[in-house]
C-alpha cells in the first residue's frame, strides 16, 4: 500500500509517517492528514477457535498445533512414509543377502540409513507441532519438540505493524485446492509485508490473524488524550493572556 497526500496526491514515504498517532506529513505541502489501514481485506467476523488447536495467552501468548489437512494430502508425508518402507524392506532384503555371505556391509547399511533418516523426517512431520510465541512485540514461530537441524526459529518483529491479515495463495487460487491454503502476515503503515506463517487452512489463518491482531492492540500503548490536551493549551493562553493584562506599563513614570 503506498500511502499519498489527499491534498497533492503525492506520495509519501514512511519516514513521514506516525505509525503510533496514525498521521503523515507531506513533503511535498507539509499537509498533516490520518493514515487509515487497509482493513477490508480482513474479515470482519469472529473466528471460533479450532478444536485440535491449543491457546495460551497469558504474559505471553502461545498457540500450538499439528498439521491443520489431512495428512493423506500431505506431500512431505506421502514422500516420506514411502521411502520408509521401501528403504525399511530392502534393508531387511541386502541383510539376508548380506548374512547369507552374498553380498558386502555396505548395502544394507546404506538403506539402514535412508530408513533411519525418512523415518525421523515422518515423525517431524506427524508428531511436532507449530508454536507461535508472542511476547512484547516478536513473534517467534517454531516446530517443536523434535529438534530438526534443516529448520529454523522464524522470529518477526510487530515494530511499526499496523495490522494482522490472511490471504488465500495463489497456488491454491489457481489450482483450485480441494482445502484452500491461506498465508498469514503483518502489514506496516507503507503496505510492506512481513509474512508470519504460510499454507494453513482458511479456519486456522484467520484465527491466527484474529488472536495476533488482539495482542497487537493489547500491546500498543494508549491514545494521548487529546481533548485533555487541547484544555491545557487553553488554560495556558489564558494565563499568558491574563498576565499581559496585568504587565506594568514600563512608559509610566516610577515613582
Amino acid at each position: 500500500m503506498q500511502v499519498t497526500c489527499p491534498n497533492c496526491s503525492q506520495a509519501v514515504p514512511a519516514a513521514n509517517i506516525n505509525i503510533q498517532e496514525l498521521v503523515g506529513v507531506c513533503p511535498s505541502c507539509d499537509q498533516i492528514f490520518p493514515v487509515t489501514t487497509p482493513t477490508a481485506k480482513a474479515k470482519r467476523r469472529k473466528v471460533k477457535q479450532p478444536e485440535p488447536m491449543a491457546v495460551h495467552d497469558a504474559d505471553a501468548l502461545e498457540i500450538a498445533f499439528h498439521t491443520n489437512f489431512r495428512l493423506d494430502k500431505d506431500q512431505a508425508v506421502q514422500g516420506a512414509a514411502v521411502m520408509f518402507i521401501l528403504s525399511t524392506v530392502f534393508t531387511f532384503v541386502f541383510l539376508s543377502e548380506f548374512w547369507a555371505g552374498e553380498l558386502s556391509v555396505f548395502m544394507p547399511l546404506l538403506f539402514a540409513l535412508g530408513s533411519l533418516w525418512s523415518g525421523y523426517a515422518l515423525a517431524l512431520r506427524l508428531y511436532n507441532r507449530t508454536h507461535i510465541h508472542v511476547q512484547n512485540d516478536t513473534v517467534r514461530i517454531s516446530r517443536q519438540p523434535l529438534p530438526n537441524p534443516l529448520a529454523h526459529t522464524n522470529e518477526v518483529s510487530l515494530h511499526g505493524v499496523t495490522a494482522i491479515l490472511a490471504e488465500e495463495t495463489e497456488i491454491s487460487k489457481e489450482q483450485a485446492y480441494d482445502t484452500p491454503r491461506y498465508n498469514v502476515w503483518a502489514e506496516t503503515a507503507d503496505g510492506a509485508r512481513r509474512p508470519i506463517i504460510n499454507d494453513v487452512t482458511e479456519q486456522y489463518a484467520y484465527f491466527i490473524a484474529q488472536r495476533l491482531s488482539e495482542r497487537l492492540h493489547k500491546d500498543a500503548p494508549p491514545p494521548r488524550d487529546t481533548s485533555r490536551l487541547s484544555d491545557l493549551e487553553a488554560e495556558s493562553n489564558d494565563d499568558s493572556e491574563l498576565a499581559d493584562d496585568w504587565r506594568p506599563d514600563q512608559t509610566a513614570g516610577s515613582f
